[in-house]
């Protein structure tokens, strides 16, 4: 959040009657987002520093690959599919 700047969040609620189609929807997207997370983490490295002046350490992430590299994104982009989840029901169609 930036300093000085008010965020709303607002969330509503749908009644809807397609709750069979839609778990396998956000099943899919939770695996997704775990394995792009997982993904993440295991491209950091951890560098131990010390604090000038004092009897304490900090630890830095460093990344082992540049993840702002368009070769990168290629390559995590497919990891990030919905496609490569488990099967839909019939009759669902991904966005």
């Amino acid at each position: 959040m930036l300093y000085g700047v008010a965020c709303v969040l607002r969330s509503y609620s749908l009644e809807h009657e397609c709750g069979e189609q839609l778990e396998p929807l956000l099943l899919a997207y939770r695996d997704v987002v775990n394995r792009v997370l997982k993904e993440l983490w295991g491209n950091i490295e951890w560098e131990k520093r010390k604090v000038k002046g004092k009897k304490q350490w900090r630890l830095l992430p460093k990344y082992k690959v540049d993840i702002h590299s368009g070769e990168y994104k290629r390559a995590s982009s497919g990891t990030a599919s919905l496609r490569t989840g488990p099967t839909p029901p019939t009759g669902w169609t991904p966005p």
